[in-house]
């Protein structure tokens, strides 16, 4: 996975962390508490978005492998109906 999703997967565990603190303040919960719910579904928000963009980025990879072998395929379709077009008899 690219460091590039990996720090978007931190941001959105730390944005995921703010807002459990704001929550948590809302509600009159002590300190204490909320920064230790806060830290836990940082931890886990991050590691369930990794393993997600993991997933997507080898869905997508594959996706464009298959797209990239079918232009050549269609690539070489079309030169060997140009080439047998040129032959006589053909």
């Amino acid at each position: 996975m690219s460091n590039v999703l990996k720090q978007l997967s931190v941001a959105i565990g730390g944005l995921l962390f703010v807002v459990v603190l704001i929550v948590g303040f809302l509600l009159d919960i002590p300190l204490a508490v909320s920064v230790f719910r806060a830290t836990v579904v940082m931890c886990v928000g991050s590691i369930v978005v990794a393993l997600f963009f993991r997933f997507f980025a080898g869905v997508l990879y594959r996706f464009v492998a298959e797209q990239i072998l079918q232009q050549r395929k269609a690539k070489k379709d079309k030169v060997a109906g140009a080439k047998e077009a040129e032959l006589p008899g053909g």
